[in-house]
């Protein structure tokens, strides 16, 4: 499944949020301080206490906040921020019209996923499965990532010791040509491991302190 098939999903599943809040299910305060439950708020931000362990959130107009130490399964969100401190552990994040912010030394167990919004990730941190972007900047340092990293119309940075453990993807942009004016930019300073290819749909500009990098990079253009 390519990066716009995941899109879809990920469309679909915002969607369900939407009717599901739409409806008037929404948790209430007194839900959201007892454990393992889901929080599913509409114009609210939900803040995860430092320690504190919940189940899925999800917020719509709302910012979603993890405090170092915390747990919880999927993190969703529309037209919010993510912010996750330090040493918190989470299943996956999914934005639409918001950036993800990740702190040092957390553990993902499956991907993060935005739609308009950039995903910065400090060090020590491990993602099991991809990071995907479209319209966004996905920028990581001194971390793991478990499988590819795959964008639409945004630059990747890859420094400070970081392994990516499969592909990185940049995909054909499916507006017209000269409706983005600038082309995206690879860095990958000379301390970072890709064991992957470097698939390249779209012109894209190469930024690589180790120039044996080169040998990974296939077009498609």
């Amino acid at each position: 499944m390519d990066v716009s098939d995941r899109t879809k999903n990920h469309h679909l599943k915002l969607l369900v949020l939407l009717a599901f809040v739409g409806v008037g299910v929404v948790m209430t305060g007194a839900s959201a301080e007892s454990s393992f439950k889901d929080i599913n708020r509409f114009f609210r931000d939900i803040t995860i206490s430092s320690g504190e362990t919940m189940a899925d959130l999800s917020s719509v107009n709302g910012n979603i906040e993890l405090q170092q130490g915390a747990v919880a399964g999927e993190v969703t969100t529309v037209n919010g921020t993510v912010r996750i401190k330090d040493d918190v552990a989470i299943k996956s994040v999914h934005s639409v019209n918001g950036a993800v912010y990740v702190g040092s030394d957390v553990r993902v167990t499956a991907s993060i996923t935005t739609v308009n919004g950039d995903i910065r990730v400090e060090s020590g941190v491990e993602i099991g499965e991809s990071l995907e972007s479209v319209n966004g900047t996905i920028a990581i340092s001194s971390s793991r990532i478990g499988r590819a990293i795959e964008t639409i119309n945004g630059d990747i940075s890859i420094i400070k010791g970081s392994v990516v453990e499969a592909d990185i993807v940049f995909q054909e942009s499916p507006w017209p040509d000269g409706y983005f004016s600038n082309k995206p930019i690879l860095r990958i300073d000379g301390t970072s491991i890709v064991k992957g290819t470097i698939h390249l749909h779209r012109e894209v500009v190469l930024d690589f302190d180790d120039e044996t990098l080169l040998s990974q990079v296939v077009r498609h253009y």
